[in-house]
């Protein structure tokens, strides 16, 4: 209960961090189970405040995405929460790109290769990078 009063857990993370802790699975799981029935274990819930704290901090789609499979969260949760084509993504790229870079101009081909690298390992796609480089 300690671990839920500090922030959401998926599922799966909240096993993975407690197995080693545990002697006995089978009431690890009945416990886990009896949190998922109060409602207070959701990856619904934690899947939203996930993909929201990221989207802040300037990560793309691609890169959420991976992280929440990385914490066993369902694809088809993933695929509600982070919607790779949304116009959001479009909008933070553009936000990102001028905290980054400014009104910095494209010089050269490495300026632009850097850029990308950048963007990439944000989580941004290619359609999102090329509409800040294009632009």
């Amino acid at each position: 209960m300690d671990l839920l009063a500090r922030r959401e857990f998926a599922r799966q993370e909240l096993v993975r961090k407690l197995s080693p802790r545990v002697d006995d699975l089978e009431l690890m799981e009945s416990a886990i189970a009896r949190l998922v029935e109060e409602g207070l274990l959701c990856d619904d819930r934690y899947t939203e405040a996930y993909t929201r704290s990221r989207w802040r901090k300037g990560f793309g789609p691609v890169r959420i995405a991976l992280e929440l499979r990385e914490r066993g969260v369902s694809e088809g949760l993933i695929l509600k929460h982070v919607d790779n084509g949304a116009d959001i993504w479009f909008t933070l790229i553009a936000e990102v790109s001028v905290k980054k870079y400014g009104a910095t101009p494209l010089d050269t081909p490495a300026d632009k290769a850097r850029r990308v690298r950048f963007y990439q390992h944000r989580g941004f796609d290619f359609d999102h990078i090329y509409s800040v480089l294009d632009a």
